[in-house]
């Protein structure tokens, strides 16, 4: 991984609810202040996103499935495909990741 660039990258941080059972990994404000009134917990961080699309990247979306109180990330599009197919909301883009290896 590339050395941490404060001005264009930000933590992915992850966050546990254990009434819910629920993970949730997050990198914008909007979606830590989510994650905290939602009574998560921060576990730690992720690793680094970046806040703006560069070459290679592709985006990280954040879904939320209301009826099974979930949170779901997703890069790939075989990732997105499953969580629309869940019936999840797309809420936001969390940051751009670099996709992972070809399969």
């Amino acid at each position: 991984m590339d050395p941490v660039d404060s001005g264009r990258q930000r933590p992915l941080i992850l966050f546990y609810n254990s009434a819910r059972g629920d993970y949730m990994s997050t990198a914008t404000d909007e979606g830590i202040a989510s994650a905290l009134s939602a009574g998560y917990v921060r576990k730690g961080v992720q690793g680094y996103v970046w806040k703006d699309r560069r070459p290679g990247t592709v985006p990280l979306h954040q879904y939320w499935n209301q009826e099974r109180e979930d949170n779901f990330a997703a890069a790939s599009p075989e990732g997105i495909a499953s969580a629309q197919s869940a019936d999840y909301q797309w809420i936001r883009i969390e940051g751009y990741v670099s996709p992972g290896p070809a399969q």
